[in-house]
């Protein structure tokens, strides 16, 4: 375990620069997310990807530590709060998402099998030695899925855009962006990542670019504001 702030002796500043801008496109995404989520009471988030993503911060906040020092690991804990928070919202509006009366009738048994499924593939995942030091392996896979669910929920809820935000479809784009560059300077022979984290970017810019184009229909059909 790391006791210093930042380690600059594994790390560059430079790969700590970029790790640092990922994870503020994300949490800005998160603050996002949360404030229209509440007010709107649609989160935008998939429920299937966003039981990964709070499975995987209470593993990586409680249970294993990035090495990437003490502000990193705050960090963490920090964007497990949030998730926190837009897993309770999906506990109250989730169900929104989807139209099919087998997700409806069972969505809140579905929603909890997939925390603790996820929880458990990762746990098994990185206890068997094929995660990094920062859990990016992980993440990234968790990231390729719920960038794939979000693209499915923009098309099974087009009606629905007025709900979800191309500021966070550009966050987090962006926040992919950065971490796969982290990776490509940092573990330049790490190919399972690479490719995985050029999965992501791919999949979030269609999701970008498919949420721009949707609403720019949809705003012309009805001049209802888009956030």
């Amino acid at each position: 375990m790391h006791h210093h702030l930042i380690n600059l002796q594994g790390y560059t500043p430079f790969a700590m620069a970029l790790n640092l801008a990922a994870t503020s496109c994300w949490i800005f995404a998160y603050i996002l997310i949360v404030r229209n989520g509440y007010k709107n009471k649609f989160i935008d988030y998939p429920f299937f990807g966003a039981a990964g993503s709070l499975a995987w911060e209470t593993l990586w906040s409680f249970v294993f530590k990035v090495d990437m020092g003490i502000l990193v690991d705050i960090g963490v804990k920090a964007w497990f709060a949030i998730d926190l928070v837009i897993f309770i919202g999906l506990v109250k509006y989730g169900s929104k998402q989807t139209s099919l009366p087998e997700i409806k009738r069972h969505y809140h048994p579905i929603l909890f099998a997939a925390l603790f499924g996820w929880g458990a593939a990762f746990y098994a995942f990185v206890t068997q030695g094929f995660d990094t030091p920062v859990g990016g392996r992980s993440a990234l896979m968790l990231n390729l899925t719920f960038a794939i669910c979000w693209l499915l929920q923009l098309w099974h809820n087009k009606n629905k855009t007025h709900f979800m935000s191309l500021w966070v479809a550009l966050a987090k784009w962006w926040g992919t962006a950065f971490f796969v560059l982290f990776v490509i300077l940092y573990t330049p022979d790490d190919r399972v990542s690479i490719v995985l984290g050029s999965l992501c970017f791919i999949v979030d810019l269609i999701y970008f670019l498919q949420l721009k184009s949707i609403q720019a229909i949809s705003s012309k059909a009805s001049p209802a504001a888009v956030s």
